[in-house]
């Protein structure tokens, strides 16, 4: 085989255990990745609630049931979707947890396949998307491989996304059938999808564009692509297929340019995560991409500036890197194949077959042992506060089983992320304060005034003694605990 002038089109005879290898050692880093974010996510419970008040009273809710405090006059769930599925397969299927593991590593996977799928359709050779998607897992994998957020779906979509305009590149028209399907399926399952629609937007602007920018002259007119107009049109007018109508996009709009100041992953990049290592990851991603598209900017000027955006975002909010890492996996493996970097890994990918097959079967054997390790199918439900300080979350596991066997109804005062999981025990018997519904239920400063009093801040007082409180949940490390013993009529238990 010459080692020169090798076209990525084409595999080697021997490249196919390459490729085998390759993604064993993706699958197992993926795994491992995802096995450390095993503990079940605050927001499955709110969603399940409202899937089986749904499944109960046959009527879809659209205003809120589970709080005793204040609630907004129209509740709008975005991820009402989320619930559906997630609902079905743990309570109607019987599948538990087991189902729900299930559902989380179809998606990884399906997720890691649409990355690949979206990068080769664009020119990229598999030695050079192995190394790219394996950086962009361990950026996304660590906020996105959560159990199981409506986010990892946004995660999956954008790649599709991403597949499907690569399919329109080509002049290919049958992509639009399956977009319009998955707008409909996106909006219905998580707000990403403005994401989605603003990469949609961004796509055939510079459709437009791109022609004037080429040094040649163009092959085809721009009027060409009016078809494009008319696929977002129709693409936005499918917002309205949901339950709550012209109400959903006019949440999305209050939704996504709300400021939440009280939650970590809303907050800036770099006063969130402090790792060297994954900083670095992060800049070697953004260096790559520059080097990428330092000879082809003019004609893809639309990859250019989706990974401005992204990148912009994911500074702005930490929750954004999912789909800054997402949009980097599908589209900078190809842009580095015009350089001679990528070139060059791709000869020596190509050249040494079996060397980097046997390393990719030795590393893929040592992650899958350490996801073995790490119970990879095992779904983790934090309930002490060693376990609060890696996961990130509680859950009163005991409360909740003291008050059941109590017999308690009433009023439950509860901190934002353990209301939902009062709710999906203890409801309709139990009503709570707040969940992490945010601003899809709660009024403005509703929130903040639960933080504030657990907190202990200036006027914490005023919030206990509002709404007819029976009783108040109080986890262990929140200050307001220590104040409970001077106020006459309440005694902890």
């Amino acid at each position: 085989m010459q080692e020169t002038d090798q076209n990525p089109d084409e595999v080697p005879k021997n490249g196919f255990w390459l490729v085998v290898a390759m993604a064993f050692f993706l699958i197992a880093l993926s795994f491992l990745i995802a096995s450390r974010r095993n503990e079940v996510n605050i927001d499955l419970f709110h969603q399940m609630c409202l899937a089986r008040q749904f499944a109960e009273e046959g009527v879809f809710p659209k205003t809120d049931a589970f709080a005793y405090t204040p609630t907004l006059e129209k509740v709008v769930h975005h991820e009402w979707g989320m619930g559906a599925v997630t609902f079905a397969i743990i309570e109607q299927m019987g599948l538990k947890s087991n189902g729900l593991m299930s559902l989380k590593y179809a998606l990884i996977l399906l997720l890691g396949l649409s990355c690949c799928l979206s990068a080769r359709l664009r020119g990229a050779s598999w030695p050079l998307i192995v190394p790219c998607l394996a950086l962009a897992t361990i950026l996304g994998g660590q906020i996105g491989f959560t159990t199981v957020r409506a986010r990892l779906f946004t995660m999956l979509f954008v790649a599709i996304e991403f597949y499907l305009l690569a399919v329109d590149r080509q002049g290919k028209k049958w992509w639009i059938i399956p977009w319009l399907f998955l707008v409909v399926v996106w909006a219905n399952i998580h707000a990403g999808i403005v994401a989605g629609l603003g990469i949609f937007c961004c796509y055939v602007m510079f459709r437009f564009v791109e022609p004037y920018l080429q040094s040649s002259k163009p092959a085809t007119s721009p009027v060409s692509n009016v078809y494009l107009v008319v696929v977002a049109i129709a693409s936005f007018l499918l917002l309205l297929v949901n339950p709550y109508g012209l109400d959903y996009p006019l949440y999305l709009l209050h939704g996504t340019t709300l400021d939440r100041p009280s939650i970590a992953e809303w907050q800036p990049l770099l006063t969130k995560i402090t790792d060297i290592g994954f900083l670095a990851i992060l800049g070697i991603s953004l260096l790559l991409a520059v080097i990428g598209f330092k000879n082809t900017w003019r004609e893809r000027l639309f990859e250019v500036i989706v990974i401005l955006l992204t990148a912009y975002l994911a500074f702005k909010h930490v929750r954004h890197l999912t789909i800054y890492s997402v949009t980097w996996a599908c589209i900078v493996p190809a842009s580095l194949m015009q350089v001679s970097l990528g070139k060059e890994m791709t000869k020596i990918g190509y050249r040494l077959v079996k060397p980097l097959s046997i390393a990719a079967v030795i590393v893929g054997l040592y992650l899958s042992f350490e996801a073995v390790q790490e119970k990879f199918w095992e779904m983790r439900t934090p309930v002490s506060s060693k376990d609060e300080v890696s996961a990130g979350s509680l859950y009163p596991v005991g409360a909740v089983n003291f008050l059941k066997e109590s017999q308690f109804e009433g009023n439950l005062m509860t901190p934002f992320g353990m209301g939902a999981f009062v709710s999906w025990n203890l409801y309709p018997e139990v009503k709570v304060s707040i969940d992490s519904r945010y601003e899809a239920a709660y009024p403005p400063g509703a929130v903040e005034a639960s933080f504030d009093f657990y907190d202990a801040k200036a006027g914490w007082q005023q919030t206990l003694n509002s709404h007819g409180t029976d009783a108040v949940l109080i986890p262990h490390h929140s200050a307001v605990r220590t104040e409970f013993d001077s106020i006459n009529g309440w005694h902890l238990q």
